[in-house]
């Protein structure tokens, strides 16, 4: 029997993630040449995990055990959703619109569909792979409108969206087909010490080439929404 306070909680919680990732693809296009993608990427999980450490302190005192018996797959999911997800996603914005980012994001339910399917077993059926056939229809004409010459090729950001959104829903089948049974500040708390050695040979490149963060108030203001409200309150909202 489904508790329908829990499940009204879901749906809520999915909202509020989509809400705040939005607000991410948003910060992240209007970052660009402010802050470096691995830069936003690495700096923006370095700030969630100094938030997130003392409220998650007591679980991880009492999971910690439990959670390094687990660490191969909490280390996949990690790479998969910190380290690679977000990472494409601010990659993306260096060369697409934060429309074309929050639409493509929008197709997250059908990578997950096709997913499950595939890894789960679980079936679709016909409006189901209607509504499939749609949303991947409506991503081709995302992806070509943005280039209308067939000279001009595809936008590599909306490719990468593209990637990222498969990815996302590798995750997230990957984190309903063995559930962990821990605290989600735990789960969280290691995916992001997990996730952030994925990303820092990167943001080291990017140092030496020149990438970085021009502080200021406005940078302060991003990494400071994207560390509460795409990090650390979507990713919980998003788990559960």
């Amino acid at each position: 029997m489904i508790d329908r306070r829990q499940l009204g909680l879901a749906y809520l919680g999915l909202t509020l993630s989509a809400l705040f990732w939005a607000g991410n693809a948003v910060l992240a296009r209007a970052s660009v040449g402010l802050i470096a993608p691995f830069a936003l990427s690495f700096w923006r999980w370095v700030l969630a995990l100094l938030i997130l450490l003392p409220v998650a302190l007591p679980h991880l005192r009492r999971e910690w055990r439990i959670a390094l018996s687990h660490w191969q797959q909490l280390a996949a999911l990690a790479a998969l959703s910190v380290g690679t997800y977000n990472t494409l996603l601010y990659l993306a914005a260096q060369s697409t619109t934060a429309v074309n980012i929050t639409l493509v994001s929008a197709t997250m339910p059908v990578a997950i569909a096709l997913m499950a399917r595939l890894l789960l077993g679980q079936t679709l059926n016909g409006r189901q792979w209607l509504g499939i056939a749609i949303a991947v229809a409506g991503v081709a004409i995302i992806v070509g409108r943005s280039q209308p010459s067939a000279a001009a090729g595809i936008n590599p950001g909306d490719l990468l969206m593209v990637i990222a959104v498969l990815v996302w829903g590798l995750y997230s089948v990957l984190l309903r087909r063995r559930p962990l049974q821990l605290h989600p500040l735990t789960v969280l708390l290691f995916l992001i010490a997990f996730g952030l050695p994925v990303i820092l040979p990167f943001y080291l490149w990017e140092l030496r080439a020149g990438g970085g963060v021009t502080l200021s108030t406005a940078t302060a203001a991003i990494f400071l929404f994207m560390a509460v409200f795409p990090s650390v309150l979507a990713y919980l909202f998003w788990n559960h």
